[in-house]
């Protein structure tokens, strides 16, 4: 969702579970969200259990008992990318290779692409989903309609489902 604070544009990210918020500047990446599992909780504790957890118990959960929601603003600046994405794509693609996919691959829907192809390679177990969106350079604006094609909409999708095995 997009928002103005004091006149410039921003982000509004919200998290609840597992899946991800990166921001992407130049060749630094950044977590925005925090993982709402079991693990990370025993690990912001300090706790030895937290490598002995399994990643994929959830605290959080839209339906749950605890559905509470994290939220940040995130300015937009140009030469951002936000990227979004599910727990299949950083379970199998650590953080070093994700920056550098998104910092060697200008084209928002072939870096898609690319490390939903990483995550299948190296295993893909669970559902891969990514959705990258550029911000536009500065004087670009988005269609005031909202049904309107944006030839500036730089938002890519992918999504793989996940095999059982």
């Amino acid at each position: 969702m997009r928002t103005s604070v004091e006149g410039a544009p921003h982000w509004y990210v919200l998290n609840i579970g597992d899946s991800r918020v990166y921001l992407h500047r130049g060749s630094e990446l950044v977590q925005v969200t925090r993982d709402h599992s079991l693990q990370e909780e025993l690990r912001a504790e300090g706790s030895a259990d937290a490598e002995r957890v399994s990643r994929n118990v959830i605290t959080r959960a839209l339906g749950s008992l605890d559905s509470r929601h994290d939220a940040w603003l995130v300015p937009i600046e140009p030469g951002t990318r936000m990227l979004i994405c599910s727990d299949g794509l950083t379970t199998e693609v650590d953080d070093d290779e994700l920056c550098a996919v998104l910092t060697t691959t200008a084209d928002a829907g072939s870096a898609a692409d690319e490390l939903v192809r990483r995550a299948c390679a190296a295993g893909g177990r669970d559902n891969i989903t990514v959705v990258l969106v550029d911000a536009a350079e500065r004087g670009t604006a988005p269609s005031a309609e909202p049904d309107a094609e944006d030839e500036n909409d730089r938002t890519i999708e992918r999504t793989r489902p996940g095999r059982r095995v």
